[in-house]
């Protein structure tokens, strides 16, 4: 099966982001981004193939025991010319060493598929739009006018599983959410 991790958002954010997705939707009509309908979030872990999940899984129930929630600001307006245009999110030093954490625990699993932009190359963001592809520029000036910025938590680690494909579209499900809870 194929798995990814994910830390999924609350509060404003979550609205905020959904809103700009079904705004660049309607105006660009690009619908990529809205048929995936996941939930506001930023990536973790890039795409995993296993049928060895129950490691994983114990792993992140440890890992989640031990580490507590870390701040991250949602905001800002970037891309990955010309195809996907993204909020940015800055992890604090904290997060990014609850991150790096992660990534060297992940990395004990021999199995565990890494590509070029995974692990210590991950740039983190929250996806508003794919395939832009001409409409790239008009969509960053559109979103740039909408630009807010929100103070949100690396708060949990949430295992997705692709459930399918519609439409050349993968469909994920959330297996399951560990929370960062420890105390100090």
């Amino acid at each position: 099966m194929r798995y990814l991790l994910q830390c999924l958002f609350h509060g404003p954010a979550v609205e905020y982001q959904k809103d700009l997705i079904a705004a660049v939707a309607d105006r660009f009509d690009l619908r990529c981004t809205q048929r995936q309908g996941l939930a506001p979030h930023f990536t973790v872990k890039y795409w995993f193939e296993t049928y060895r999940i129950e490691q994983v899984e114990v792993l992140l129930e440890r890992f989640a025991a031990a580490h507590r929630p870390t701040a991250v600001t949602v905001g800002g307006i970037g891309s990955f010319p010309p195809d996907v245009v993204f909020l940015t999110v800055e992890l604090s030093a904290e997060a990014r060493a609850t991150f790096n954490a992660l990534v060297r625990e992940l990395r004990t699993f021999e199995w565990m598929q890494w590509d070029q932009y995974d692990g210590d190359r991950l740039h983190f963001h929250a996806t508003v739009a794919e395939q832009c592809g001409s409409q790239h520029d008009r969509i960053i000036q559109f979103l740039t006018e909408r630009r807010q910025q929100f103070e949100c938590s690396f708060d949990n680690i949430t295992i997705l599983h692709q459930t399918g494909m519609r439409d050349g579209i993968q469909d994920w499900s959330v297996h399951r959410t560990y929370l960062l809870q420890a105390a100090f």
